[in-house]
């Protein structure tokens, strides 16, 4: 018996030590400086938003890094099918972008960019593909 309060009180101890360790590592600081330094999203990264699926199959393919899916799904005998049902939205990559190597530049270059993709026929929306910080 005497042990297992003992274990107990071991464990309890870690619990309430654990949050002290976590909040002094260093890492959301990192984060937002690497976010700063980037310019606060993914270098020649864009996300874009377009009327139907078919206005996306109709633009430009060759910058396109991901095409985002929504899930569908129906039970059959054997277990759950999932299938994806395109959404229109892609995640768009311009490598001559991304490589400008002054900060300035390459915001003004994207900010050009994003522009001109909403210029395209069918984009409701494009916008930068923004970093996040696990706090």
């Amino acid at each position: 018996m005497r042990k297992c309060a003992i274990l107990a009180a071991m464990l309890a101890t870690l619990l309430l030590a654990a949050p002290v360790a976590y909040a002094s590592w260093p890492y959301s600081q990192v984060c937002e400086e690497e976010v700063e330094r980037l310019g606060g999203h993914v270098p020649g990264e864009f996300i874009v938003t377009y009327e139907s699926v078919e206005a996306m199959g109709a633009a430009p393919q060759e910058n396109v890094k991901r095409i985002s899916n929504d899930w569908g799904w129906y039970e059959t005998d054997t277990g759950t099918v999932y299938y994806p049902i395109p959404n229109g939205r892609q995640l768009l990559y311009f490598e001559d972008i991304a490589s400008i190597p002054d900060l300035e530049e390459r915001l003004s270059a994207e900010e050009a960019k994003r522009q001109e993709i909403l210029t395209w026929p069918g984009v409701q929306y494009a916008g930068y593909n923004v970093l996040g910080c696990a706090q």
